[in-house]
């Protein structure tokens, strides 16, 4: 059975994220509808909440996220903060986008930091 295009691609990124250093906070965070794929801490202390996107067109970029898309991300960080002791840490929003192609393999990872702003 095939994996979903979805499944497959946080796997790839979770890998990706870690072999930068970046530590698991928080995955799949869901509260109401909002939600964030990853959340990180990389290694000067600062808490990263990334955006994964995974699709088999090359055509797809960051460019193509909205910015109705970019306030949902931005209220669905200040939700998961709300019960959260991280006062003083330095935020960040970042995009992770995973390119397959039809038989799951990679094709390209683009990783833009501070894509929010």
């Amino acid at each position: 059975m095939r994996k979903s295009l979805t499944t497959i691609g946080k796997l790839i990124a979770f890998e990706y994220l870690r072999s930068l250093g970046y530590v698991l906070v928080d995955r799949s965070f869901r509260k109401s509808h909002y939600y964030i794929d990853f959340v990180m801490k990389r290694l000067d202390g600062s808490i990263r909440f990334v955006n994964v996107t995974t699709v088999e067109s090359e055509k797809y970029s960051v460019k193509d996220t909205a910015q109705e898309k970019k306030n949902y991300l931005l209220r669905s960080s200040q939700v998961w903060l709300e019960n959260r002791e991280y006062v003083g840490s330095d935020f960040g929003w970042d995009y992770l986008g995973v390119n397959i192609s039809k038989n799951n393999r990679l094709k390209k990872v683009i990783y833009v930091q501070d894509f929010l702003f």
